[in-house]
């Protein structure tokens, strides 16, 4: 029996946050393959977020809640610096994340750090 499913792309969507009204985000995500293995995102021939991030969208600098922080190792925090932070879109298509691998990836799991469910 085949307990995962197979894709080059993959786009999560943010439905839902903590009850913020204006933004939305993650501490982490992992991807676990057919063998429960963690997927190495380095893998990835491209990531990126939609909108990206609070720095991207204000142009600030000084701001460190950056995409990047899904995937930087520091998952179950509560130090805002180490969380991706974004707009939450009032539009039909709600913030994203997106990546893209050159080779098949074989997904069984996704884990939200931030409660350490499934996804």
């Amino acid at each position: 029996e085949k307990n995962y499913v197979e894709f080059n792309k993959i786009r999560i969507y943010l439905k839902s946050n903590y009850g913020h009204k204006r933004f939305i985000g993650l501490t982490g995500i992992i991807f676990i393959d057919e063998n429960q293995q963690e997927i190495d995102i380095e893998k990835a021939s491209a990531i990126g977020a939609l909108p990206k991030d609070l720095r991207t969208i204000y142009k600030d600098d000084s701001d460190n809640r950056i995409f990047e922080n899904v995937f930087n190792g520091i998952n179950n925090t509560n130090d805002i610096d180490n969380m991706w932070v974004t707009k939450a879109t009032k539009s039909k298509i709600p913030p994203y994340l997106e990546l893209y691998f050159e080779e098949k990836i074989k997904l069984s799991k996704i884990i939200d750090t931030s409660s350490t469910d499934l996804i």
